[in-house]
């Protein structure tokens, strides 16, 4: 068991690894391929507005996930899930019509065509959604890598003929997410066919309401978490107007791309944490990935410095973009040990609610901040609301997780806050200096711990 958890977290890491370069890549390419800054804004509000199109899933994929995680295929009730997913798939087509019934009217044309290709995406995510996470949670994580791989690749190939042909509308780079979508519908429907194929039984509606009410908790919590971001988006929009949501968003964005990634990470080690009943070793599992997410996620901040360079050389119309993605750098820490470690382990000790209210908490502080910045006219107040929110949620996540349900704790978390203090205060050097300054404290801790552990593992075998 612990050979194939390890083989799935592998072949996770490495499709959702190629998911991040792709993504990346669109992250840099878009805005240089655009130019204009609005239409790259109208771009970025279709991808705000397609972070919530899960709402229309009310819990019901996340109540599937949390029951079926752990088991096999053979686990599976083919002809019960064929009745939900029916019942799902007109419920999703009902919830699209309705998005774009009520934006029909919308006398701003291109906020119209956002909207409508949002209705679009909420029918192919949530409908592909449903049975991703099926083979996520009976443990087939290639299936459900693939698919998102083939979702990424299909809009890289759009991206790249839409270059090939110097295409600058950005209507076309919206309509290219709901194809690739779609494409990578019709292969989990085709990998789902065993499924697709059975006889629907009676009573899918009564497991419909049964998986919502048990999903919902999460999905709700799921939602506050990106209102934590996109309460800076929103009020940018509001307070600024487009052009300054577009800034926003695309310095949310390049932080967005990795977070994302341990995300996915995350649903993979779920079905892995299932099936382990012994608390010491859910213990010794969650120390491990704890220090080794405290030292990969410290070794990023290096990287922060260059790369916001090198985003001002390749797009100097998103300079102060590159700023804010510098001040966003703790968002990387303190969210990806939100998305892989806390919300994962939470789910596993089935604390929904504790999940939900540390969301709920964290996107008030950031609604707050973000309606003081627009009070105060500091547009730059956002960014500091949006880490203020995500470094709270974390450490009343750590510590909720070390007190009550008995896992172990570290001196992780100050270290992590003396890093961050340090990386700000650098930043007042240049880039290139700060960055080098930064690698070589980092390796010197690094070493320093290295060091005290072979003295430690020593000492452990004399005795």
């Amino acid at each position: 068991m612990q050979r194939s958890w390890r083989g799935n977290l592998i072949a996770a890491f490495a499709a959702q690894g190629a998911a991040l370069g792709v993504s990346l890549l669109t992250s840099l390419v878009v805005p240089r391929l655009l130019g204009d800054v609005e239409a790259f804004a109208y771009w970025q509000l279709f991808v705000f507005y397609s972070n919530y199109v899960s709402l229309a899933q009310l819990g019901l994929v996340d109540g599937l996930y949390l029951r079926l995680g752990g088991r096999g295929l053979e686990g599976l009730e083919a002809g019960r899930l064929h009745g939900q997913y029916r019942l799902y798939l007109a419920f999703q087509l009902l919830a699209g019509l309705l998005l774009a019934g009520w934006q029909a009217f919308q006398p701003d044309a291109g906020r119209r065509f956002v909207w409508f290709a949002a209705a679009a995406y909420l029918v192919l995510y949530n409908a592909s959604r449903f049975l991703g996470y099926l083979f996520l949670a009976a443990g087939h994580t290639r299936v459900f890598s693939a698919s998102s791989l083939l979702d990424r690749g299909v809009m890289l190939g759009c991206v790249c003929l839409l270059l090939a042909g110097q295409v600058r509308d950005w209507r076309l780079f919206v309509l290219a997410v709901p194809l690739a979508m779609g494409v990578s519908l019709v292969w989990l429907g085709y990998r789902s066919r065993f499924l697709l194929a059975a006889a629907p039984q009676p009573g899918a509606a009564r497991a419909c309401l049964t998986d919502i009410r048990r999903g919902l908790p999460v999905t709700a919590a799921t939602l506050a978490g990106a209102l934590v971001t996109g309460a800076g988006k929103l009020t940018a929009d509001a307070g600024w107007g487009l052009e300054a949501f577009g800034q926003v968003s695309f310095a949310l964005s390049l932080a967005a791309v990795l977070l994302a990634f341990l995300n996915q990470a995350g649903l993979v080690l779920f079905p892995a944490l299932r099936r382990i009943d012994a608390p010491a070793r859910r213990a010794a599992l969650y120390a491990r990935l704890r220090r080794g997410l405290a030292l990969a996620l410290l070794a990023a901040y290096g990287l922060v410095l260059p790369a916001s360079a090198l985003v001002r050389l390749w797009l100097p119309a998103y300079a102060q973009s590159a700023a804010w993605f510098v001040q966003l750098a703790p968002l990387c820490l303190f969210d990806g040990k939100m998305q892989l470690l806390y919300s994962t382990f939470l789910k596993a000790l089935h604390r929904q609610k504790a999940l939900l209210w540390l969301n709920l908490l964290a996107a008030g502080i950031s609604v707050g901040g973000c309606l003081l910045a627009e009070w105060s006219g500091r547009l730059g107040g956002i960014v500091a609301a949006v880490v203020a929110a995500s470094a709270v949620r974390a450490m009343l996540a750590e510590w909720y997780l070390h007190r009550r349900c008995g896992l172990p704790g570290g001196g992780w978390l100050a270290v992590e806050l003396a890093g961050t203090a340090v990386f700000y205060l650098l930043g007042r050097l240049g880039v290139w200096a700060a960055a080098g300054v930064w690698t070589a404290l980092y390796l010197a801790g690094v070493g320093i711990l290295w060091t005290r552990r072979r003295k430690r593992d020593g000492s452990d075998r004399m005795q």
